[in-house]
């Protein structure tokens, strides 16, 4: 009994990270689009993450859909509202690779007059210590963002 309790246990396991992944990838595709539609698709399906994951995705979609709509009060709502998010599940889970990945992607390509640039240097540092031990979906998603990003490199990912 107790072995197909472990069973049951390890598929549902196995069965979450891999839908995880999936919502992921949906995710990272979206942040490199520009999709408004794309994204407010994604910030429905991220409900199906972990809390953590799904403030932290729907912080940096709601940034990326900052730099897409027209209103410069919608922008600013926006962007205000997904930095929330965001940073507060930073200043909850600092090592969490993800959300600094997240966060670097949304700083590096957001404009200068927002300053919000402060912690691209730090969380590409975390990005590469920690590249090989993250799931196969975030690698590569950090592996084709590295290839277009003047902070992270290709190289830095070896």
């Amino acid at each position: 009994m107790k072995k197909l309790l472990l069973i049951a246990f390890m598929i549902s396991h196995a069965t979450v990270l891999h839908a995880s992944d999936a919502i992921l990838k949906n995710v990272f595709s979206a942040l490199m689009s520009n999709d408004t539609a794309l994204i407010n698709t994604r910030l429905k399906t991220v409900s199906e993450l972990s809390l953590s994951e799904k403030n932290a995705c729907t912080g940096a979609l709601l940034m990326k859909k900052a730099g897409l709509v027209t209103q410069p009060a919608e922008k600013l709502r926006l962007f205000k509202q997904g930095r929330h998010f965001l940073e507060e599940e930073i200043k909850s889970h600092p090592d969490k690779t993800l959300y600094r990945y997240l966060r670097l992607m949304i700083q590096e390509n957001s404009p200068a007059m927002l300053g919000y640039k402060k912690n691209m240097q730090e969380d590409a540092a975390l990005v590469r210590k920690h590249y090989k031990k993250l799931s196969a979906a975030v690698r590569e998603s950090i592996a084709d963002y590295a290839a277009q990003s003047h902070i992270l490199k290709p190289s830095d990912l070896e």
